[in-house]
């Protein structure tokens, strides 16, 4: 990420910084499209809390040499550390429904079935995780149906948002990644949990296909750092210019 600031006073250059380093702890959601297994971002390289196939009609398989465990509704803290709130409907095959799934490789398996509702806030809750710690959860969608179809508003539990998120934007059988960047609270309830709000979505609803939750990098320290660095040289400058 780069910073620009430009022709800024001091005291409007502070406030600037200590809103991004502020900011840069929070949850950020960000989206980007996918085609196949490649360009997916999952990797073996990567460390993995969680690597769920919502409703998994194929049982556990790999996906680039990472295991992805069929994953069940409801209440699963007490196996792989996640709950799936409000959503008690499923399709099993969404290309038997009559529907486009464009998605190359074993990756087309996790998007291809999934859980759903068409009504109330749908909540992933995810446990077991370590306090004071940099995650990534990325969740894998396909587009049921056409552009402008699917609209609803996102949020989580460290004050992220990603307002009037369409899940078909990339059109209907193509594929996105709505990913999450967060930090996990030191100390309190929210240290060792995180929740993903998705919706309300109306008459429509967002489609749960599955989910992976990785240990991030930089680690918070590396965020908190450069931010301390930046409001240190600015101390500096003010005291240059009242010298």
């Amino acid at each position: 990420m780069f910073l620009r600031f430009r022709n800024l006073s001091s005291a409007t250059l502070a406030a600037s910084l200590l809103l991004y380093c502020t900011e840069a702890q929070g949850g950020l959601i960000t989206t980007q499209t996918f085609t196949r297994d490649g360009d997916s971002g999952i990797l073996s390289t990567k460390t993995y809390t969680h690597a769920i196939d919502l409703n998994g009609q194929n049982g556990d398989y790999t996906i680039n040499g990472v295991l992805f465990h069929a994953g069940a509704n409801g209440d699963q803290t007490s196996t792989l550390n996640y709950n799936l709130q409000n959503t008690p409907s499923n399709i099993g095959s969404v290309t038997d429904n009559g529907h486009a799934n464009n998605i190359a490789g074993d990756i087309h398996k996790l998007t291809n079935d999934f859980f759903y509702d068409g009504s109330s806030t749908e909540h992933l809750i995810l446990t077991g995780l370590q306090p004071d710690t940099h995650y990534v959860l990325t969740l894998y969608n396909i587009a049921w149906d056409g552009v402008g179809g699917r609209i609803g508003d996102i949020s989580d539990s460290q004050g992220g948002t990603f307002p009037a998120f369409d899940e078909n934007y990339a059109g209907a059988g193509n594929g996105n990644l709505l990913i999450d960047t967060y930090v996990t609270d030191a100390t309190g309830p929210g240290s060792t949990s995180f929740t993903l709000n998705l919706g309300p979505y109306g008459g429509d609803s967002f489609h749960q296909y599955g989910f992976t939750n990785e240990v991030g990098v930089p680690e918070p320290a590396s965020i908190t750092i450069p931010c301390f660095g930046a409001l240190t040289l600015l101390a500096r400058r003010r005291r240059a210019i009242a010298v």
